[in-house]
């Protein structure tokens, strides 16, 4: 489906190198190992980094500073601080620290951003983070109100989705319906008895 999808939009014959981002499931890269690109980039998205960091050392440690080291000079350059402070606090700041490091370790060569890679390739551009414009609307659909999407209602939403520009086109305007006074032969607005 992601193949049909890529090849009906894009001209995938053509393009040299493709960046897959994602919090680092699993699925979210493999998904993409068959659309025929023979260079594909796993790039750690920036919001998850940024939240796991905050949550988890938000309180001991200068974020912006750690978070411009991660980018520029990767893990290692963070590592050594983030273990110092990782099994201090309580037990539930500890776990979180672990789960951060963890997480950042597991993933170290996706956090680098494309740029400092050393690619052959100049002007490197992405699409940027979804997440929380995706977020919102899943979250207060899924979480806040206790409901849930059924398969034939989230198809029907995509197909609605897929038609938004004709939807939104004005030629669907409202107009008043003007009954034809047939005694005068003019219209004129009808009036409740």
């Amino acid at each position: 489906m992601i193949c049909e999808r890529l090849y009906s939009k894009y001209d995938l014959g053509s393009v040299s190198l493709l960046a897959v981002g994602g919090d680092g499931g699993k699925w979210v890269g493999s998904s993409f190992d068959l659309v025929g690109v023979k260079q594909i980039e796993r790039v750690l998205d920036p919001f998850h980094i940024n939240k796991a960091i905050r949550e988890a050392y938000g309180k001991e440690i200068d974020v912006p500073d750690t978070l411009k080291t991660l980018y520029r000079d990767g893990f290692d350059a963070v590592a050594t601080e983030l273990q110092r402070l990782k099994d201090q606090g309580s037990a539930s700041a500890r776990k979180a620290k672990n789960c951060c490091f963890e997480y950042l370790k597991n993933h170290q060569d996706e956090i680098l951003p494309l740029s400092a890679r050393g690619l052959p390739y100049e002007n490197l551009a992405g699409l940027g983070c979804m997440e929380s414009n995706v977020g919102k609307p899943i979250a207060i659909r899924m979480k806040t109100r206790g409901c849930s999407w059924s398969r034939s209602g989230a198809e029907a939403m995509v197909a609605i989705l897929s038609h938004i520009t004709e939807l939104s086109d004005p030629t669907f305007r409202y107009q008043e319906i003007r009954a034809k006074d047939q005694r005068k032969g003019r219209t004129s607005r009808r009036r409740k008895s």
